[in-house]
């Protein structure tokens, strides 16, 4: 009897070992055959670089055709070499879309979805949430910050560096002075400071003779480029840099050259109304032709390291944080700005360039049925780079690499994977939302849709 058992365990041993390879085997087949639907060449992990402007409204770029703003590099750069996103949706406010940016989660989820975390607010994004550059450092990248920081500072566990930055060149707060780096609290005249960084170590205007904030931004790329070439001349070790712009945010100061650029435009002062302040107008479109310099000084050295090489392997995303104010920016032909959550306080312009995108989106228009949205960013980085999310966070975005790299068109089933909360909320019916033209439109019957 002992010995019909034994004979019996290793029949069943061996046959379950036997199904496990053929298993395996099978699941090798299913994988190559999936693989080869999509001729997948991104083998390499690419470098990531995170651009985001600071208050750019939907009609503040020249490849929307409807504006007098001086963008010559972004305009012919964007035109010829990326991937537009014309269906991109933020947040009304900056710290709501730079939560939802970094952590791939609605604001709500962490309490902030009503304002922006001005100076001496006694909370931030919690410390609990993951953010992007996480994963990255935990798959082996170098992570830079650039710029603002806006998601709290009154604790030296909510900062840049104890949230996955090896390095951080920028400021805290929500907004600074141009060429003092001076901010103020709650617009109290009495409670100034400075709040401009590198690493630990604190820049004053007298240490840069004054250089305009966006040039000093545009300089500490340059010289971070260069430091992470002279450490790593094959750029072996990817890189993960978001470079969050103060440009166009107020205060409303710009270099003589980008005023000069501005001397003899016309505008219609709708003050009156409070709406439109022309003179304020063109300043802002003043702030943001130098960040177009910068960025123009900042792409092209980055196009010319290493003979290209190290462009061919970054993957470049470019986007705006909210709408423009109404009272001195423009989002025409959209409703509403910044602080509303009318469309044009949360569509934005956006594109995805850089050598790793495939060379056949270039000068195209993301599929413009379907939005993007910010939460969207997350996912999509990490597929485009083959770097897995480290933590069990739950993403609100979706992966949308695919559709950006190859064209694909998202399935019902990509639609309805965007968390749970869709699962949560009751909707009535019908209850159908479709882009047309410039309005999302809601179904209300067979031949009634209104805009929202």
């Amino acid at each position: 009897c002992n010995m019909l058992l034994m004979w019996l365990l290793r029949v069943v041993l061996c046959a379950t070992i036997l199904t496990s390879v053929v298993r395996s085997n099978h699941d090798h087949e299913v994988d190559d055959h999936t693989d080869s639907d999509i001729d997948n060449t991104d083998i390499r992990r690419p470098n990531i670089i995170l651009i985001v402007m600071d208050d750019l409204g939907f009609n503040e770029v020249p490849w929307h055709d409807h504006t007098d703003i001086k963008l010559p590099f972004l305009d012919e750069f964007v035109r010829s070499n990326a991937l537009i996103v014309d269906t991109f949706y933020a947040m009304p406010l900056c710290s709501m879309t730079r939560s939802a940016l970094l952590t791939g989660r609605y604001p709500f989820r962490y309490g902030l979805q009503l304002s922006v975390i001005e100076n001496g607010y006694p909370f931030g994004l919690s410390i609990f949430e993951p953010i992007m550059p996480m994963d990255f450092k935990n798959a082996g990248y170098n992570t830079y910050m650039i710029g603002k920081w806006h998601l709290g500072f009154h604790r030296h566990d909510m900062t840049p560096h104890r949230r996955g930055f090896d390095e951080f060149r920028g400021s805290l707060s929500p907004m600074l002075h141009y060429f003092t780096y001076e901010y103020r609290v709650d617009n109290s005249p009495g409670y100034n400071g400075r709040d401009l960084w590198i690493n630990d170590r604190e820049v004053r205007a007298r240490d840069t003779d004054g250089v305009y904030l966006t040039d000093w931004e545009k300089d500490q790329f340059l010289n971070l480029m260069d430091d992470i070439m002279t450490d790593d001349p094959q750029n072996e070790v990817p890189f993960f840099m978001y470079i969050a712009m103060h440009a166009p945010h107020e205060p409303r100061e710009a270099t003589p050259e980008c005023l000069a650029l501005y001397a003899n435009v016309s505008c219609v002062d709708r003050s009156f109304e409070v709406l439109q302040n022309c003179e304020n107008h063109q300043i802002e479109q003043a702030q943001m032709s130098c960040g177009d310099m910068a960025l123009r000084e900042m792409i092209t050295h980055l196009r010319s390291i290493d003979e290209g090489r190290v462009w061919d392997n970054t993957l470049l995303v470019w986007l705006s944080d909210n709408g423009a104010p109404v009272w001195d920016g423009d989002n025409a032909p959209l409703r509403g700005g910044k602080k509303q959550m009318f469309e044009g306080g949360v569509r934005t312009p956006a594109f995805f360039s850089g050598g790793f995108l495939n060379e056949e989106r270039y000068g195209q228009i993301m599929d413009s049925t379907k939005p993007f949205h910010v939460t969207d960013i997350y996912p999509t980085l990490l597929s485009a780079a083959g770097v897995a999310h480290s933590t069990s966070s739950v993403f609100d975005g979706i992966d949308l690499w695919n559709a950006v790299q190859h064209g694909l068109q998202l399935t019902e089933e990509d639609d309805a994977d965007v968390g749970e909360v869709e699962d949560e909320v009751d909707r009535a019916e019908p209850a159908d939302i479709q882009l047309r033209g410039n309005r999302l439109m809601k179904y209300v019957s067979d031949d009634n849709m209104v805009s929202i």
